[in-house]
């Protein structure tokens, strides 16, 4: 060979090493595959017929307010498994009285940065620790613990808004009765990034 192909053939070689960490960057540039590093998510819903939250009394102290927002979690279905190895905990519970008396409507604050990882086994962390936003679009129900919520409660429309790193949303919808203690949400398809 003659010094002019060689220099060619390590042109070439140099143009492909340089491509695969231009690819590399981009690929880790797109903010949907980063690591989730905090969430945050807004709720509103309404529950018709007041006796639906007979249950679920307004706090009477401080730590009493505590325990009712430790108690309430948005929880995150694995499609694959069927367990909730992603979830957030309640900052804010807010619930007023609609002014007919027919129900009330619910505000609920979410937030978290560690997204349940302390809770999780030892088979979740490996898929779940250190997911990212392209990860949790597989998420397509969720559900929302609440202690003393009635089977019987009517909800009568209700969304969830998730925002991921301060900047992705990702909209959920809560369109089926509730069972006991939970309230189940489906992921709208309308998400993008």
């Amino acid at each position: 060979m003659v010094w002019g192909e060689w220099i060619v053939i390590i042109g070439i070689a140099v143009e492909i090493v340089v491509a695969i960490f231009s690819a590399t960057d981009a690929w880790q540039a797109n903010p949907l595959n980063r690591p989730i590093v905090s969430a945050t998510a807004d709720v509103e819903f309404f529950i018709l017929r007041t006796n639906s939250l007979q249950g679920w009394q307004p706090p009477k102290s401080e730590v009493e307010s505590d325990l009712d927002k430790m108690s309430v979690r948005l929880m995150f279905k694995d499609p694959d498994v069927g367990d909730f190895p992603v979830f957030l905990e309640c900052e804010r519970i807010q619930k007023m009285g609609l002014g007919d008396a027919s129900g009330y409507l619910i505000r609920l604050d979410f937030k978290s940065n560690s997204l349940g990882s302390q809770w999780r086994t030892e088979k979740q962390s490996k898929k779940w620790d250190n997911f990212s936003v392209k990860k949790f679009d597989e998420f397509k129900e969720a559900d929302i613990s609440i202690d003393g919520l009635s089977d019987k409660a009517e909800i009568g429309m209700g969304s969830c808004s998730v925002t991921l790193n301060s900047t992705i949303e990702r909209n959920f919808s809560i369109d089926s009765r509730s069972s006991k203690d939970k309230i189940i949400l489906h992921a709208n398809n309308r998400n993008s990034n």
